[in-house]
């Protein structure tokens, strides 16, 4: 792709043009000066046109590059309008959102899928409740709530999050049925019975 046609490059001229100096625009643009000078020498060339007078000290424009600079800069800002126009759809939520979890699960999966959330939407707070309910979800005391049953009140939205598998073993009556989750991993010991759940399946936020 000619750099004529590399908006990147255009960028970089009109920060150039606005600061008339290499060092500052490489401080902007986070690279050495060097490179804001072959970029620019590889735009003029693709355009046969010398846009900075490279002589003067601070830089001056040439009569072309004053031209270019009428005529790129609203492109630019319409760009940049663009961007931040699409992506303030998801920075610009804010809130508080109240979820209900068993404390192990909130410390173990919960906090770090929230951690990640927290990156994407930076304005978006959570408050971790414990021991909340299909009622207490009813009466509006929790917004999520992650709970073991099928709640009744169809106006709730419900999503699965696994089964109950009842286990059998030749162990003492106390450890003979043991519930865990779906396809555990079990270890039968003379001493005890041993259940390793599979890992919980996690979304991306």
């Amino acid at each position: 792709m000619p750099k004529y046609d590399d908006l990147g490059s255009w960028k970089i001229f009109l920060s150039l043009a606005e600061s008339r100096s290499f060092s500052v625009t490489a401080e902007a643009f986070g690279v050495e000066p060097s490179t804001i000078s072959r970029t620019l020498g590889t735009l003029e060339n693709s355009l046969g046109q010398k846009l900075v007078d490279r002589s003067a000290r601070p830089l001056e424009l040439t009569p072309k590059g004053l031209w270019a600079v009428k005529r790129i800069a609203p492109i630019i800002r319409s760009h940049e309008k663009l961007i931040n126009e699409m992506t303030e759809d998801s920075t610009g939520l804010e809130g508080q959102i109240r979820v209900s979890v068993a404390p192990g699960f909130a410390t173990r999966y919960l906090v770090p899928m929230l951690a990640r959330f927290s990156e994407r939407y930076p304005n978006i707070t959570f408050e971790i409740q414990v021991g909340m309910g299909a009622a207490d979800l009813k009466k509006q005391k929790t917004d999520v709530a992650i709970i073991t049953g099928n709640p009744e009140d169809p106006k709730l939205v419900t999503f699965p999050r696994g089964g109950i598998f009842t286990c059998h073993s030749p162990l003492p009556p106390t450890s003979r049925r043991t519930a865990c989750r779906l396809n555990p991993r079990i270890s039968l010991t003379t001493r005890c019975l041993s259940i390793r759940a599979p890992s919980v399946s996690r979304q991306e936020l």
